[in-house]
C-alpha cells in the first residue's frame, strides 16, 4: 500500500501547536462517527486522488487529522469495543464472552456525567455485546431489521434518516448529547445506489463482479466450512483469481460507497447548523478496520493485520476551539475514549489503557492490535517505524521498517532473537499492559439471537 499522505498539498494551517482550546470550554454535543471497513487511503485528506469525501476533507481541514491512527483489531467487534472500553483485553474472547462487568464503557462515562446518549447502528454485530454496547445508551436503534437477508442493500440512507429522526425527536437541545453513529457502509456488498463515474473500464460480465459480492469471491466460505469440519484450521482464504480490470471495478464500487457516505454526512452537518449546535459539537470521525484488495492475497478484512487493514482515519473537529493541524503520532483506537472524556472533563475509569492524544505534551507509545476473527490468533505492535506482527497459529513472525517500506513487502525477522530482543520486549510489555487481571475476566457466554445470527450470516461473518 502507497503512503499517499506524502502526495498532499501543504496544509497552509498547520501550527506547531498541540489542538487547543479555551481552558474551560466543554463540548455541549458529542458526535462520534464510525464509518465501518473505511481505509485511510481511500480520503482526499490522506492524499487519495478519487474524489471520495468532499464532506470529510473539509471538517478534516478545520480539525485535526491523525496521520497515523491505527484500530485495535481488522474485524468490527473486537475494534468498536476497544474503542469504547479503551483496551484490546480479553479481544479473543468477545466472540465468545462478554468481557468483565467492571469495564466501563465511554457511554456509561458521559450518561452518569448528564450528557444523553443515543446510537443509531448498521452492523449487527454490535447487538451482540448487550453489556458493552447497548447498554448505557438512552436511545438505541439499530437500522436493518427489514433487510432481505439474501440481498443485503446498500443502508446509508437508513442510517442519516434514522440519525435525523433521532435529532427532531430524542435530542436534548438546551442539555447535552453523546451521539454514536455507525455507517455499515462502504462494508461489502458493495451495492451504492448512485454512480460517480469513477469506474473507467469495461462492466465485467460476473454477476458475482457486479453484485459486488467480494465474500464470495474471497475463499472465505471454504475457510469456515473447512473450519466447522476441523476446529484447529486457521489458513487465510484464497480468492478466486480477478483481472486488473475487474479489481479496479470493485475498487470503484467501493469509493463509490465511501462517496455516498460522504454525502450523507454532509445532511448530518447542514441540520447541524440549522439547528444552530454544529458550533458546540465535538465530531469525531473514525473507521473500525479497513479493507483488503489483493496487496497481501486476500480480499475483505479480518484475516490479517497489514496496514490496509488497520490503517485508519481519526479526526476531531470542533468549530472555533482546535488550532487546524494534522499530528504525526502514532495512535490508536483505544486513545480515542480517553480523550473525549478529557475534553469533556470527565474521570478516565483505570481499566482504560488508552491517552488523551490531544495532550500538550504526547510521548510516543507502542500500540497493539489484534484478530481472532475465523480461528484466527494474531497479534501485533507498532513501535516508532517499526511494525511487529506474530501470528500464533503458525508460529511465524514478521518484521516491517513501515517508513522505508509501508507496502509491507520485506519481512526482516531473520529469527535472530538477541538482534530483535529491543523490540520483544517492547511487546512483552505492551501485552502486560493490556492483559486483564484473573478477577475482572468473565466467564459469561456471549449469545446471539437468531435474528441477529441470520444479519450476521448473510455480511458472511459466520
Amino acid at each position: 500500500m502507497k503512503n499517499l499522505f506524502k502526495y498532499l498539498l501543504p496544509f497552509t494551517f498547520i501550527s506547531i501547536l498541540s489542538g487547543c482550546q479555551a481552558k474551560d470550554a466543554v463540548p455541549k454535543h458529542v458526535f462520534f462517527i464510525v464509518i465501518d471497513t473505511l481505509r485511510a487511503d481511500h480520503l482526499g485528506c490522506y492524499g487519495y486522488k478519487v474524489p471520495t469525501s468532499p464532506t470529510i476533507d473539509r471538517l478534516a481541514k478545520k480539525g485535526i487529522l491523525f496521520k497515523n491512527a491505527y484500530s485495535n483489531a481488522s474485524s468490527t467487534l473486537e475494534s468498536v469495543i476497544s474503542f469504547l472500553i479503551s483496551t484490546t483485553a480479553l479481544a479473543d474472547k468477545v466472540y465468545t464472552e462478554t468481557l468483565p462487568p467492571s469495564y466501563t464503557s465511554l457511554q456509561k462515562c458521559l450518561k452518569q456525567a448528564g450528557y444523553n446518549t443515543l446510537t443509531v447502528i448498521s452492523n449487527p454485530w454490535l447487538k451482540t455485546q448487550k453489556h458493552l454496547f447497548i447498554e448505557g445508551f438512552n436511545h438505541y436503534q439499530f437500522v436493518g431489521e427489514s433487510w432481505d437477508i439474501q440481498e443485503i442493500n446498500n443502508t446509508t440512507e437508513k442510517v442519516t434518516q434514522a440519525v435525523l429522526d433521532l435529532l427532531g425527536k430524542q435530542f436534548n437541545s438546551s442539555g447535552k448529547n453523546f451521539f454514536y453513529i455507525h455507517y455499515l457502509d462502504p462494508h461489502d456488498p458493495y451495492t451504492p445506489p448512485v454512480d460517480y463515474g469513477f469506474f473507467s473500464g469495461k462492466t465485467p460480465t460476473d454477476s458475482l463482479l457486479t453484485s459486488g459480492d467480494v465474500h464470495s469471491i474471497s475463499g472465505e466460505i471454504e475457510v469456515k466450512d473447512r473450519c466447522k469440519k476441523d476446529p484447529d484450521y486457521s489458513e487465510i482464504p484464497h480468492p478466486k483469481p480477478l483481472s486488473k480490470n475487474d479489481l479496479n471495478y470493485l475498487i470503484s464500487k467501493y469509493d463509490v460507497e465511501i462517496r455516498h457516505v460522504d454525502s450523507n454526512m454532509a445532511k448530518l452537518i447542514a441540520r447541524l447548523q440549522e439547528m444552530n449546535i454544529l458550533q458546540d459539537s465535538l465530531i469525531v470521525i473514525t473507521s473500525d478496520h479497513g479493507e483488503e484488495f489483493l496487496e497481501h492475497g486476500c480480499f475483505r478484512h479480518g484475516f490479517q493485520l497489514y496496514e490496509e487493514t488497520i490503517y485508519i482515519p481519526l479526526i476531531f473537529y470542533w468549530a472555533g476551539h482546535f488550532t487546524p493541524m494534522y499530528k504525526e503520532n502514532i495512535v490508536s483506537g483505544i486513545d480515542i475514549a480517553p480523550t473525549i472524556l478529557e475534553l469533556c472533563k470527565i474521570k478516565t475509569p483505570a481499566h482504560m489503557c488508552g491517552r488523551n492524544i490531544l495532550a500538550k505534551k504526547l510521548d510516543e507509545e507502542p500500540i497493539l492490535f489484534c484478530t481472532y476473527y475465523v480461528n484466527q490468533k494474531q497479534r501485533g505492535m507498532r513501535d516508532g517505524n517499526w511494525k511487529l506482527i506474530e501470528n500464533l497459529k503458525s508460529d511465524e513472525t514478521m518484521i516491517y521498517n513501515i517508513r522505508n517500506d509501508p507496502d509491507e513487502r520485506n519481512n526482516l525477522f531473520d529469527n535472530n532473537q538477541k538482534k530483535w530482543n529491543h523490540l520483544f520486549k517492547s511487546f512483552e510489555r505492551l501485552l502486560l499492559k493490556h492483559a486483564p487481571s484473573k478477577d475482572e475476566k468473565s466467564s459469561k457466554k456471549l449469545k446471539i439471537d437468531p435474528e441477529t445470527k441470520e444479519q450476521l450470516e448473510a455480511l458472511g461473518y459466520l
